[in-house]
């Protein structure tokens, strides 16, 4: 299970690289294979370098890839999105679901927790409102 808490879940001390790549390194994967994976989320929207400052010295979207970034890299088969994207600007919003989608398993189980309706950047195949 991968998961995105509210508030991102990132320690401000820390850099973000740090923050994705160290939880998987204690699951057993080698430098080599953390890294492969690592570049392979990041791509051409979120530039490497800027993963190696803390948390407070970048911007709430780089963060939030980042807190992205650490739920998705062991390809986990459900994903906890936790009201992430609720308060953000559409662009800021359509950024990050963009990097969810682009980098999740397709067979995965994405759950997004919100009290505000079911985003529309999504195809969602099923949706329970409490």
């Amino acid at each position: 299970i991968g998961g995105i808490p509210h508030d991102l879940g990132l320690i401000p001390e820390i850099q973000l690289i740090h923050q994705i790549l160290d939880p998987i390194r204690c699951s057993g994967f080698s430098d080599e294979e953390v890294f492969s994976k690592i570049h392979k989320l990041t791509s051409d929207k979120v530039p490497t370098h800027v993963l190696y400052n803390t948390p407070q010295t970048c911007s709430f979207r780089y963060q939030s890839c980042a807190a992205i970034f650490r739920a998705l890299i062991s390809n986990p088969l459900v994903l906890v999105v936790n009201s992430l994207m609720d308060d953000l600007p559409d662009n800021d919003a359509d950024f990050l679901w963009q990097i969810i989608e682009e980098n999740r398993e397709k067979n995965n189980v994405l759950i997004y927790l919100s009290s505000s309706s079911a985003p529309m950047q999504m195809n969602w195949d099923q949706q329970i409102n409490l």
